[in-house]
C-alpha cells in the first residue's frame, strides 16, 4: 500500500513539475520583450527615452513625487527634488530613498551606465537592419551624451571613478567586473571624449524655449543677425515638438502615460508658445497659447500680460493679469497675518528648511503685481517680507554670507570648508525650519538640541530656530532655484526699479 501511495506521488509530482516547466516558458503578457521593443525605430526610441530618465539633470523644477513644480500650488516649494542637491547635500542626505547618501539620491548610478552600454551593444547589433547608419549615428551619439553627463555629475562630485565602457558579462571568477578606479584626469578626459563622440552626429540645436529666450535677449541688445538664428532655430524645434506632439497624444500607448507626465507638457507647451509669439508675432503660436489657457504658468501669464495691446486678445490679456493681481492680493494679505509679514512657503506643509520659507525676500508674485499696477501696496509687502533674511529676526542674522555685522558663517560649502577661507560671499542659506521635521525626537540632533539648548530646543519656534551649523543641510544647504535665485530676482528688481 505505501508502495502505491509513493508512486502516486511521485507521479503528480512529477506532472506538476512539468506543468510549471511549461508555465515558466511562456512569454508574459502584461509587458513588452526586448526583441519586440528593438524591432522598428519607435520602439528604440522608447528605449533611449528611458535613458535620459536615467540622467541626474538638475531642472530645479521638478519633484519625482509630484511633478512639475512651477505654476502649481507647490511652485513655492524647494529643496524636495533631486536637481537640489548640490555637490555638497548628496553625501548627507537621501530624499526620496531608504539608503542614504549618493546612491540613494542617484548620483552614484552605475545601473544606469550599464543600460546606457546596454543600449550601444543592441543598436550596434541592429546597424545594418532595423537602422540605417544615419540613424544609427545620431541614436549613438545621444548615447554617448548620455553617457557623458553621467560620469560628468560623477566626476564633479567624487573625483576620479571606474570607467567601464563595454557590456559586463559575468564569467570565470568574475574579475573582470572589479573596475578600479581612474584618475580623475583620467574620467574628465573620458567625459570630453563622449562630448566629441556625441557632437559628432547631433544637429546643432532641438530646443525651443531656450531658443527663444535667447534670441528675444539678443534682440533687445541689438544683436539682429545673432537673433535671427536663434529664432529660426526656436521655431523649427517648436513646429517638430507640435507634430510630434500630436502623435503622442493620438498614439496608443497614451493611455498607459501617467497623469503627472500628461499634465507636465501642456504647461512647457503653453510657456512655449507665448515666448514665440512675443518673439515672432506669429499668430499660430498665439492660437496654441489661447488653447491652452487651462496650463498656464504664472511665467505665461506675466508676459501675456505684458504684452502690447494690438498683439493681445483683450479679455485674455485682461484675465492673466487678474489672476496675477488676485495672487498677489492674496500673499498681501498672508504678509499682514504674520508676525515677520512673511510671503513665501506652500500652503499645508510645514515652515522653513528647504521651502528657504524664512530666508527667500518675498514672492516674486509680488513683483510682477507691482511691474503691472505701480501700486506701493505691493512694493511695501516686498520690503516687509524682505526683513526677516535681511537680519530683522530674533537671531540679528543676515541670512546671506557677507553681509551685515552678523551674517551666516557656514553655508553647506564643500570648498571653503576644508580649505579654511570664509565662504563666498552673497550665499544664501534655506534658514530655519520646524524643528520636529529636521530633528525628530528620538533623533541624535533632537537629543543634542533638548539637552544643549534652554528651554529644550526641540520647543523652541521655527522663526527662532536657526543654527549656523555646517552639517545642518536643511537650514545651510543652497541651490540656485531657491533660496539664490529669488533673492536674486527680489533684490535686483528693488535695485533696478525706476524711482516713483
Amino acid at each position: 500500500m505505501r508502495t502505491k501511495i509513493l508512486c502516486i506521488f511521485i507521479a503528480a509530482a512529477t506532472l506538476f513539475l512539468l506543468a510549471c516547466k511549461d508555465i515558466l516558458q511562456i512569454e508574459p503578457l502584461d509587458r513588452v520583450s526586448a526583441s519586440q521593443l528593438f524591432s522598428d525605430i519607435n520602439g528604440i526610441k522608447t528605449a533611449l527615452s528611458t535613458l535620459y530618465n536615467k540622467c541626474p539633470i538638475e531642472d530645479f523644477n521638478w519633484d519625482p513625487d509630484y511633478g512639475p513644480l512651477l505654476g502649481t500650488d507647490r511652485n513655492s516649494e524647494g529643496g524636495w527634488q533631486f536637481g537640489t542637491h548640490t555637490d555638497e547635500i548628496v553625501i548627507y542626505h537621501s530624499n526620496t530613498s531608504a539608503v542614504p547618501g549618493p546612491v540613494g539620491d542617484g548620483y552614484w548610478d552605475y545601473t544606469g551606465i550599464r543600460y546606457t552600454n546596454n543600449f550601444f551593444a543592441t543598436i550596434k547589433s541592429l546597424k545594418g537592419g532595423v537602422l540605417d547608419a544615419a540613424t544609427y549615428d545620431r541614436l549613438a551619439s545621444e548615447a554617448h551624451f548620455i553617457r557623458a553627463y553621467m560620469y560628468f555629475t560623477l566626476v564633479k562630485r567624487y573625483g576620479g571613478v571606474p570607467i567601464i565602457k563595454e557590456l559586463q558579462q559575468l564569467g570565470g571568477d568574475n574579475s573582470q567586473l572589479y573596475v578600479p578606479r581612474s584618475t580623475e584626469k583620467e574620467t574628465w578626459d573620458f567625459v570630453l571624449a563622449e562630448c566629441d563622440s556625441a557632437i559628432a552626429n547631433l544637429p546643432s540645436s532641438v530646443t525651443s524655449v531656450d531658443g527663444t529666450y535667447t534670441a528675444y535677449v539678443l534682440k533687445m541688445l541689438g544683436k539682429n543677425e545673432t537673433a535671427m538664428m536663434w529664432e529660426v532655430s526656436a521655431v523649427k524645434a517648436m513646429e517638430w515638438a507640435e507634430v510630434e506632439y500630436q502623435k503622442w497624444l493620438a498614439g496608443p500607448d497614451f493611455a498607459k502615460v501617467r497623469d503627472r507626465a500628461k499634465r507636465a507638457v501642456p504647461v512647457e507647451r503653453n510657456l512655449a508658445a507665448i515666448e514665440l509669439y512675443r518673439l515672432t508675432k506669429d499668430k499660430r503660436w498665439h492660437e496654441v497659447f489661447l488653447s491652452t489657457q487651462k496650463d498656464i504658468r504664472d511665467d505665461a501669464a506675466f508676459i501675456y500680460a505684458r504684452l502690447d495691446k494690438t498683439l493681445a486678445d483683450k479679455k485674455t490679456q485682461q484675465s492673466v493679469t487678474d489672476t496675477l493681481m488676485a495672487q498677489a492680493n492674496r500673499l498681501v494679505k498672508l504678509s499682514e497675518n504674520n508676525a515677520f509679514g512673511l510671503t513665501t512657503g506652500s500652503p499645508g506643509r510645514a515652515i522653513g528648511g528647504w521651502s528657504s520659507s524664512y530666508t527667500m525676500p518675498a514672492s516674486p508674485i509680488l513683483v510682477r503685481a507691482h511691474y503691472l499696477s505701480w501700486n506701493q501696496r505691493y512694493l511695501k509687502t516686498i520690503l516687509r517680507s524682505a526683513l526677516y533674511s535681511a537680519g530683522a529676526n530674533p537671531m540679528n542674522v543676515v541670512m546671506t554670507t557677507g553681509l551685515g555685522e552678523n551674517c551666516v558663517k557656514n553655508p553647506l560649502h564643500e570648498d571653503s570648508r576644508h580649505t579654511g577661507q570664509p565662504a563666498p560671499i552673497g550665499t544664501t542659506v534655506s534658514g530655519p525650519e520646524e524643528i520636529p521635521v529636521g530633528a525628530p525626537a528620538g533623533s541624535d540632533v533632537g537629543k543634542r538640541l533638548d539637552t544643549e539648548c534652554m528651554p529644550a530646543g526641540s520647543k523652541w519656534p521655527s522663526a527662532e530656530s536657526y543654527f549656523d551649523l555646517y552639517g545642518w543641510a536643511e537650514m545651510n544647504e543652497y541651490v540656485i532655484d531657491r533660496p539664490l535665485g529669488q533673492t536674486a530676482y527680489i533684490w535686483g528688481y528693488l535695485a533696478s526699479r525706476k524711482k516713483q
